[in-house]
C-alpha cells in the first residue's frame, strides 16, 4: 500500500511557530504527531480485519 502525504506550503512555518518560545506547544505537538501515527496505523490494519471479515462472511451460509 502507497500512502501520499501532502504537506502545506507553511507546515515547517507553523511548527516553528508552535514551538519557539512555548515549550508546551512544542509538546501538544509532538503527542497529536505520536497520536496521529498511531491512528493511521490501526486503520491501516483495519483493512486487513475488513477483508477477513468478507471471506467469513462468503464462506459461511
Amino acid at each position: 500500500m502507497h500512502r501520499t502525504t501532502l504537506l502545506h506550503e507553511d507546515f515547517w512555518k507553523l511548527r516553528a511557530e508552535a514551538t519557539w518560545g512555548n515549550a508546551a506547544a512544542g509538546d501538544d505537538l509532538g503527542a497529536l504527531r505520536d497520536e496521529n501515527a498511531q491512528l493511521r496505523r490501526a486503520l491501516a490494519g483495519r483493512a486487513v480485519i475488513d477483508q477477513a471479515r468478507g471471506m467469513m462472511m462468503v464462506l459461511t451460509p
